[in-house]
């Protein structure tokens, strides 16, 4: 598991560390059935999509490299599949 943490807090728990991973364990709490994968850039999640097979997506909108419409832009435009938003 990545984990990208900058200077700004998380606007769903208000933290500024450990956002992927604290998120990660809620839903993992809630619904154990659930395949969890986080990655630590839009760039990373390129390349994990580009690799494997995911039913949903969840990006956050500011990332380091690239905003969360950009990422959704980019893989509705490369992956020949259509991405909703």
């Amino acid at each position: 598991m990545e984990e990208w943490v900058d200077n700004a807090s998380c606007p769903a728990c208000g933290r500024r560390q450990g956002c992927l991973v604290n998120h990660k364990a809620v839903l993992e709490k809630e619904e154990p059935t659930l395949e969890l994968t986080t990655v630590s850039s839009a760039h990373k999640a390129l390349r994990k999509l580009a690799k494997d097979d995911f039913d949903v997506m969840i990006t956050d909108y500011k990332m380091p490299d690239m905003n969360g419409l950009e990422l959704l832009e980019h893989l509705n435009i490369n992956s020949g599949q259509r991405v909703n938003i």
